[in-house]
């Protein structure tokens, strides 16, 4: 709906067409400089401004209505925002404590069942420094023949 102030007449009847219905319907012949198309305007005028202020009490409504229904949109997002977030917090505890609960269960069948001895770093690096030792004595013995 347009903002401002409404016009009063949406459009001027059309006085040679209304004369023609009122002949047909009454018998009656009316002229276009008959005294009835007074009467004729007036009515326009009092019914144009009897639907200005309608359309105008309607748009008061409607803003309130529109307001009113903004405000219990805000509501109900923010509601439903907080209770998805309070289903994915716990959703996520949940998941938590049973990821808790499997890596314990795991760790303690890993130390019943297999327990997990490594050697010392110093034999690691012995064992692959004796390897690399190996592969470079290899090449220069192959380099040579």
């Amino acid at each position: 709906m347009t903002q401002g102030k409404l016009p009063l007449i949406a459009s001027k009847p059309d006085t040679a067409k209304l004369a023609a219905v009122i002949s047909e319907r009454h018998g009656v012949v009316i002229p276009p400089d008959d005294p009835a198309w007074a009467i004729v305007t007036m009515n326009e005028l009092v019914l144009g401004a009897v639907a200005h202020e309608f359309l105008g009490a309607i748009h008061k409504v409607m803003a309130a209505r529109t307001a009113e229904l903004c405000g219990t949109l805000r509501a109900a997002e923010k509601q439903a925002g907080h209770t998805i977030d309070a289903h994915a917090r716990a959703a996520a505890g949940h998941l938590r404590n049973t990821l808790r609960e499997e890596i314990a269960a795991r760790g303690k069948a890993r130390a019943i069942n297999t327990p997990v001895r490594r050697a010392p770093a110093y034999r690691r690096y012995l064992a692959f420094a004796v390897g690399a030792l190996a592969v470079f004595a290899y090449g220069f013995w192959m380099g040579r023949s």
